[in-house]
C-alpha cells in the first residue's frame, strides 16, 4: 500500500506540487495504479479543501477508477476492486 509520509500521526496530509498540478498528478496516479505492484493508495488526510483533490478525482475517472472520500476526509483506492474503489 503507498500511502503519505506521517499518515495517522499527522493532522492532514497532501501532494505538494509548485507547477504542472494536473500533469504531476496524472503521472504519479496513472504510475502507481498501472504500471507498479502497489494494490492499493490510501490517501487518508487530504482536506475537502485541498487544491489537489479535484485533480485527483479528474485523474482517477480517466484511468477509470472511481473513488470514495469517507466523513473523516480520508480516501483510500484499492485496485484490487474492494468496496472503496470502483474500476469501471
Amino acid at each position: 500500500m503507498v500511502s503519505f509520509i506521517g499518515t495517522g500521526i499527522s493532522d492532514y496530509a497532501d501532494f505538494i506540487i509548485v507547477q504542472k498540478r494536473e500533469k504531476v498528478l496524472a503521472l504519479v496516479l496513472e504510475y502507481i495504479l498501472k504500471k507498479s505492484l502497489w494494490d492499493k493508495i490510501d490517501l487518508r488526510g487530504i482536506q475537502e479543501s485541498s487544491s489537489n483533490l479535484e485533480g485527483i478525482k479528474k485523474e482517477l475517472r480517466k484511468l477509470d477508477y472511481s473513488l470514495n472520500i469517507t466523513s473523516t476526509g480520508n480516501c483510500r483506492i484499492n485496485t484490487k476492486l474492494s468496496y472503496n474503489c470502483k474500476r469501471y
